[in-house]
């Protein structure tokens, strides 16, 4: 698990908003590596660098169902489509769709 033990799912929507807000309003961005020192820490030690594969993640192939983003490791998924944007624009609009889909996504209570 990352940095945050016990992530629960209210901590990872309002980090991954953090990051990928960033991302969109930063589209000359195109690796998590790249972050600032202070948001990249929030995810270094998560799976993928990702506070929702921290809680999502799973080996069995079920393609993270529980997961407001899906299956993140396809080519056709937003992550996908950000990571695989040779251009500025194209990343500022999956990034700004990825926000779009993690502030619709409803946490469960904890």
């Amino acid at each position: 698990m990352g940095e945050y033990e016990g992530m629960t799912q209210h901590k990872a929507k309002e980090i991954s908003l953090e990051v990928w807000r960033y991302f969109a309003a930063h589209p000359e961005i195109g690796r998590k590596s790249d972050l600032p020192s202070e948001i990249f820490q929030k995810i270094i030690d998560c799976v993928n660098k990702c506070p929702l594969c921290d809680l999502f993640y799973s080996d069995d192939g079920d393609n993270c169902p529980e997961c407001p983003l899906r299956f993140c490791s396809d080519d056709v998924s937003l992550f996908g489509e950000w990571a695989s944007g040779d251009e500025e624009e194209r990343r500022e609009i999956a990034a700004n769709k990825i926000v779009d889909k993690i502030e619709a996504w409803e946490p469960e209570e904890e």
